[in-house]
């Protein structure tokens, strides 16, 4: 099973891969509610296993939500914030970046998105298939049809695995929505400068396979999910 490890602000905790398989331990001893530095390490770190095509069984619906606690949301974006500019290429548009994750602002933003695609709030699941969607379509300057986005919705509800734990839930889905956030509000902000998008796609292409190992542009998504191409 292939494994990779995250950067070293970010605990290095090994994580699943959406495309292909892993395997990872829950974090030990911490509160439902703790948004401490080693806690932020936990973004993917239920992350995706392989689908087990060859059992046959049919995915068991798993309970993937949990109460949004908007004291654990700033304190995600604080941390998030004071580590994005020295782990992310992106030279941002935003010039209150800071301020944007740091004050929920970014994660808000990723909500009205999911809301938008009609996946419900506060759900792990839903956190992780809008990060991984608007990173391949950013990555490939191409927007998800529906009939992806179906699919992307399929393949993460047959494989993502998660703490029984809805604190950690909470704090993985939190994480994820500060990313996916601070990179919907770029895409708006460059809206009509083509080599402002350019630099925006080839930013979340660089960053996504350096955090998570997924290579956006060497995929795509089918009726199955993501495939290499």
């Amino acid at each position: 099973m292939m494994m990779i490890r995250w950067p070293a602000w970010w605990a290095a905790l090994p994580i699943l891969l959406l495309i292909g398989s892993g395997c990872s331990k829950a974090s030990e001893g911490a509160g439902p509610d703790s948004a401490g530095a080693a806690q932020v390490a936990l973004l993917f770190r239920s992350g995706f296993a392989e689908a087990r095509s060859n059992s046959g069984d049919a995915a068991k619906a798993q309970d993937r939500s949990y109460e949004s606690v908007a004291s654990v949301r700033r304190a995600m974006g604080r941390q998030m914030a004071e580590n994005v500019r020295s782990s992310f290429s992106l030279r941002f548009a935003n010039a209150d970046q800071d301020q944007f994750m740091q004050s929920g602002a970014a994660a808000e933003v990723a909500d009205r998105k999911i809301e938008a695609l009609g996946l419900p709030l506060n759900d792990l699941a839903s956190a992780s298939v809008l990060l991984f969607g608007v990173a391949w379509e950013l990555a490939n300057a191409q927007p998800l049809t529906a009939a992806q986005q179906r699919a992307l919705v399929r393949q993460v509800g047959a494989e993502l695995k998660q703490s029984s734990d809805p604190g950690a839930r909470r704090r993985e889905a939190e994480a994820q929505l500060a990313i996916a956030g601070l990179w919907l509000e770029e895409e708006r902000l460059r809206q009509g400068s083509a080599e402002q998008m350019q630099a925006l796609s080839d930013a979340v292409q660089q960053d996504m396979k350096k955090l998570s190992g997924n290579d956006m542009r060497a995929h795509d998504l089918t009726e199955k999910g993501f495939v290499e191409r």
